[in-house]
């Protein structure tokens, strides 16, 4: 509670100040809290609120990691909460953001989209449009270096084999 009291104090200065920034990153904060406590719903409407705020910040390497980070979140809370088809929407438009990455951070971002992607495509059983998301995953993976971004991409490389009766290849791939 005492956090998300200070999120929203946060935003309420943000919003008073005009700062769009300030109140991308409050809303997409207010988020995360909602997130980690199972809040999806509340969650997804925070990132949601958080990508059009961020949409008004004039800097350009701002605005497109801020509305990446908030359409990444509305993704993963589609996926959580069985919203399939609003989470790949996100995804598409993240996608969009950072189609051609500019720096390591952006290959990252592109990494973590695409294999929440190539998830939100297993679960409606489009197995061949989530191999094809998972192969970009892990060469932005691997380009980024992050290693947050290839546990992911692994991960979620592991999983299409798995759904395309692979299972031994899928689970040397996750472990």
């Amino acid at each position: 509670p005492d956090a998300l009291r200070s999120l929203l104090q946060a935003l309420e200065i943000a919003e008073r100040l005009d700062d769009a920034t300030g109140t991308a990153a409050a809303w997409i904060n207010i988020a995360v809290t909602f997130f980690d406590a199972t809040l999806f719903t509340d969650a997804r409407v925070c990132y949601e609120r958080g990508a059009l705020a961020a949409a008004a910040i004039k800097d350009d390497s701002l605005n497109v990691q801020n509305r990446c980070r908030a359409l990444y979140g509305a993704a993963l809370c589609g996926l959580q909460l069985h919203e399939y088809l609003q989470g790949i929407e996100a995804c598409k438009e993240a996608i969009e953001l950072v189609h051609e990455p500019k720096d390591r951070e952006q290959e990252q971002v592109r990494s973590l989209v695409e294999a929440t992607y190539a998830q939100l495509l297993l679960a409606l059983n489009q197995i061949d449009d989530a191999v094809a998301h998972a192969v970009v995953a892990r060469d932005m993976a691997s380009r980024s270096g992050a290693a947050r971004a290839k546990i992911s991409a692994a991960t979620v490389s592991g999983l299409v084999e798995v759904y395309r009766g692979n299972i031994d290849v899928g689970i040397s791939r996750i472990v």
